[in-house]
């Protein structure tokens, strides 16, 4: 283990609230709202890539912590966005 962390003395401190945690906010896609058959589109911007990643994984943690029977298609829309299905 480091040095720094040997020879530093910490303040152990009580009754010190948790901040919030802000993934626990308002969620970034509408799946809960969501009924099969509709949709959603992406605006220009967002990278595709970088955003495909984010609403998968976002649809992945909604089907493990709600549904598991939830499925979403993505394609890609224009040059910059993705639409987004629900299809169970």
């Amino acid at each position: 283990m480091s040095d720094y962390f040997q020879n530093h003395d910490y303040v152990i401190e009580s009754d010190v609230p948790l901040p919030p945690n802000p993934s626990h906010g308002t969620p970034m896609f509408p799946w809960a709202q969501m009924k099969v058959g509709d949709s959603f589109a992406t605006g220009p911007k967002f990278n595709r890539w970088k955003h495909t990643q984010a609403v998968a994984g976002s649809a992945a943690k909604y089907a493990d912590n709600h549904e598991s029977a939830f499925r979403i298609r993505m394609r890609h829309e224009g040059k910059t966005g993705v639409r987004v299905w629900r299809v169970a």
